[in-house]
This record gives structure tokens, sequence and C-alpha cells, in this order.
């Protein structure tokens, strides 16, 4: 079974400038091409996990969102960092769905996909709805953006820590 560093997008990898429709608007944090490149060397699988309420409030297309993941993926990929898959759910909260996080939809669907062991991976986020149940470790993302080593509470502490079990499948 493989590993994942599940990956937030607005406010973790990118500047998070509301509900981001425009390519031009993806801006990188700063630490994050590093971040990234040390947990590819650690063999963790790179998926994004994104929730984008902004499809579902019809403040953007899918089609725009692609754009923005395509621009995201572009600036990484000058860097070296290939993100290995990414999913999204299009859905408002009040929608209740399942695949929308803090729920575990994405997850158990990426596990299968990519034949992921849940309880070794770990989670990235900005907010507290990005922290979820479902993988063995989460780490929360401060405003600043300065999460550069988190993975390494040796070096730079996390302002949160969420140990949790994995749900059943």
């Amino acid at each position: 079974m493989n590993v994942a560093a599940f990956l937030d997008r607005d406010g973790t990898l990118i500047k998070d400038v509301g509900y981001i429709s425009n390519p031009d608007d993806v801006v990188l944090l700063d630490g994050v091409v590093d971040a990234l490149k040390d947990l590819m060397a650690k063999d963790y699988k790179l998926v994004i996990v994104t929730n984008q309420s902004g499809i579902g409030r019809w403040l953007m297309t899918r089609h725009q969102y692609a754009q923005v993941q395509h621009r995201l993926s572009e600036l990484l990929a000058v860097h070296g960092v290939n993100i290995d898959k990414t999913y999204f759910c299009p859905h408002t909260p009040e929608m209740k769905c399942p695949c929308r996080k803090p729920r575990c939809g994405l997850f158990y669907r990426a596990a299968a996909e990519l034949d992921l062991d849940l309880d070794k991976c770990i989670m990235f986020g900005d907010k507290e709805s990005d922290m979820v149940e479902c993988v063995g470790r989460c780490i929360r993302v401060p405003k600043d953006g300065s999460w550069r080593g988190f993975y390494q509470p040796s070096h730079y502490p996390p302002a949160y820590v969420a140990l949790t079990r994995p749900a059943p499948i």
C-alpha cells in the first residue's frame, strides 16, 4: 500500500482569494514547492482534496475550476513537482455531500484508486473543515502559509495537529 500527503488547495498551496476562477490569480504560497519536493522524496503521493463550493453556488464553472487547477499544475511542474491526483467536491455545505471535507468520501475514493493506507497518510489544510477523521494525521497550516516542514515537528511545530483513527470503509 502507498501513503499520500493530502493537500487542501486554496490557502494551503495557493493564495486564497475567495472563489478563484481566473488562472491568472493563481499564486503559490512561499515554501510550498520545497515542502512538496520533501514529501515526494519521502515517497508520499501528492493528492489535492479540495472543496469548491463556488461551483455549487454558481460563482464559477467546472471549466473555470479546471483552468485554475491546470495553472497550478503548470506552476508546480516548472519546479519538478507533479500532483498524483486531484479530487474536488463542487457542493455547498448545505447539500451535506459525503465527499465534502470534513467528510471522507473523496479520501475513500483516493484510497481505492491509489491503493493508499489512510492510517499512514497525512492531511495538510488551513481550516478546521480540512481536518478529517479518515487519515492518520492532520496538520493545520496557519494564515501566513508557513507550513514548510510542518510534517517534521522537530523543525517547525504545527499550529494544529489532530491524531485520529480512520473510520471503516
